[in-house]
């Protein structure tokens, strides 16, 4: 087995689900390349607008490339660096989804949409707000049983995912609007 045995290899889930979260980083990554060619084909102005926009189309390509790498490197090898490479690789995605979600708020708003694009900034920070609470609750559910130590360090975890993914949507699009009074005053 090349060296390897048996306790050095990953389980199958956590390859399954390497391998999933590589599929969703592959998509993303398809999305970026085409809302960049599609905003390069119809926008040719270097307004900081379109600046800021492209910044948060490309930007998440390396980071979701990084964190594919990541999750590679959690499904090949079982060591104690794969939290390392777990972290590393959540912090990408999560950076690299927050910034393709508020390039689509802004295009809207710059495209006029400004009530479609408050609706869609309203429900994808109302829906992960949603989603992590299920969570928390779920988690919580769970250590009912076992240790509470394991369900304060869950929830704490949860509660700085989703403080990083407000901070994430307002330094992306609420910022922006204040210091450039836009979509109003169109920066």
């Amino acid at each position: 087995m090349n060296g390897q045995n048996s306790l050095d290899t990953p389980s199958p889930e956590t390859t399954l689900k390497g391998e999933q979260k590589i599929q969703i980083n592959s998509h993303l990554t398809a999305v970026c390349l085409v809302g960049a060619a599609y905003l390069l084909s119809i926008d040719k102005s270097s307004s900081f607008l379109l600046v800021f926009i492209m910044c948060q189309i490309l930007c998440p390509i390396p980071l979701l490339i990084t964190s594919s790498l990541a999750y590679l490197k959690i499904m090949t090898t079982k060591n104690e660096v794969n939290k390392c490479f777990d972290t590393l690789a959540w912090w990408a995605h999560s950076l690299a989804y927050g910034m393709i979600l508020n390039s689509l708020t802004l295009i809207a708003f710059d495209k006029g949409f400004v009530f479609v694009g408050w609706l869609f900034f309203v429900c994808y920070n109302f829906l992960f707000s949603v989603y992590t609470s299920i969570n928390v609750y779920s988690i919580y559910k769970l250590s009912l049983n076992e240790e509470n130590v394991k369900f304060t360090k869950s929830w704490i975890r949860k509660s700085l995912n989703i403080i990083i993914y407000f901070l994430i949507s307002f330094l992306g699009v609420i910022l922006p609007m204040i210091i450039f009074n836009w979509p109003y005053g169109k920066g």
